[in-house]
């Protein structure tokens, strides 16, 4: 309702916001009354180019990694609208490279998207998406859903940082310099690694639960299975490798943790801490997804190594959702003759028909 005491007025200020401020007489100052946009990620390019925006973090702005202050003078003083800059250039054309390395993708997840994308609608995978944008000079990102590939030009505005929970998140690849990846020839193998202990870890307990049972029918002793002991040389080398690289994967409770992290919605808590950057949750997840799958109780759940290394190298490929791992274990009790303390081994049974690597 009109009230002729209560003066007002709009303004359009320097943040892009148009805001309808009011003087109430008890109050003496100006009071917001009414924003457009509500809210300052809204805003038409507010951080500028290459960089996100954040509704929850202070400043709001951010710069995309690979990317710092147009004008640091500015951002001191709160104004982001000029955008980030490329610390690095990138290599052009073709998937050419210099010295023998070329330009890569880096995942930016949970965003809404940059604004202005181009659709190349004659695109069918996210192989040819990247290799599209590869291939050409003014593409700094590319994207590939079931509407699409999307590329983007030299500039990209208006990306907004979702929360984890909003289904609106969308993912997009940057592309940047390869000098932007110092450390990804330690971190691209102590990851995958995970796939190869949990392998590891289930097939000794296998045979050391099997050599087990042959000895209890003997009558013989059988110390409790050890990993450090069981694997030998071997073992002890790789535990050796383990921890001089900090990843602590070499213990006999990794599956269980595993999977309990996994069931809870909290695989990334499988990452070594110490890894200071990993290029994106979903690739870190999608390792523990293979490793999980290389550890199921039926073999005919468990892929070969063929279809490991085809999971691993194939990004787009859908991966099949891994049951509870095989690291149950019951007490046996032996009969009233026999000293032997109880003993735990595996409760499960498997048969092997074809000799196949796994």
């Amino acid at each position: 309702m009109y009230n002729p005491s209560i003066i007002s007025r709009l303004v359009l200020d320097t943040s892009g916001q148009v805001k309808q401020l009011t003087w109430p007489e008890n109050t003496g100052q100006w009071n917001l009354f009414w924003s457009q946009p509500r809210e300052q990620c809204e805003v038409y390019a507010y951080c500028g180019t290459f960089a996100t925006c954040n509704r929850v973090t202070n400043p709001f702005c951010k710069c995309l990694r690979g990317f710092e202050p147009n004008s640091v003078g500015d951002q001191n003083a709160g104004d982001m609208s000029g955008g980030c800059v490329r610390k690095a250039p990138l290599q052009c054309g073709n998937d050419s490279a210099v010295n023998g390395t070329k330009d890569q993708f880096l995942c930016i997840s949970k965003v809404r998207l940059p604004a202005n994308s181009l659709v190349l609608s004659q695109v069918k995978s996210v192989g040819d998406c990247k290799s599209a944008c590869f291939s050409n000079c003014s593409c700094s990102a590319n994207t590939y859903s079931v509407s699409g590939c999307s590329i983007w030009g030299n500039e990209l505005l208006n990306v907004v940082q979702r929360m984890d929970a909003d289904p609106e998140g969308k993912d997009f690849y940057l592309r940047l310099a390869a000098s932007e990846f110092p450390s990804q020839g330690k971190g691209e193998w102590i990851i995958p690694a995970l796939v190869v202990p949990m392998t590891l870890l289930a097939t000794v307990s296998f045979f050391s639960c099997g050599r087990r049972r042959k000895s209890q029918n003997e009558g013989e002793d059988l110390v409790l299975f050890d990993l450090g002991t069981s694997i030998g040389a071997a073992g002890r080398k790789l535990n050796e490798v383990g921890k001089s690289h900090t990843a602590a994967i070499w213990h006999r409770n990794t599956p269980r943790t595993a999977w309990d992290l996994w069931k809870s919605g909290r695989g990334e808590g499988i990452k070594d801490p110490t890894l200071q950057d990993i290029s994106s949750t979903n690739v870190l997840l999608r390792y523990v997804n293979i490793g999980l799958l290389c550890i199921q109780e039926s073999a005919a759940d468990r892929p070969t190594m063929s279809d490991v290394v085809s999971m691993l190298s194939n990004e787009p490929m859908l991966l099949a959702s891994p049951k509870q791992p095989a690291f149950s274990t019951s007490r046996s009790v032996p009969d009233g003759n026999s000293s032997k303390q109880l003993e735990t081994c595996s409760i499960h049974d498997v048969t092997v028909s074809i000799l196949e690597a796994r």
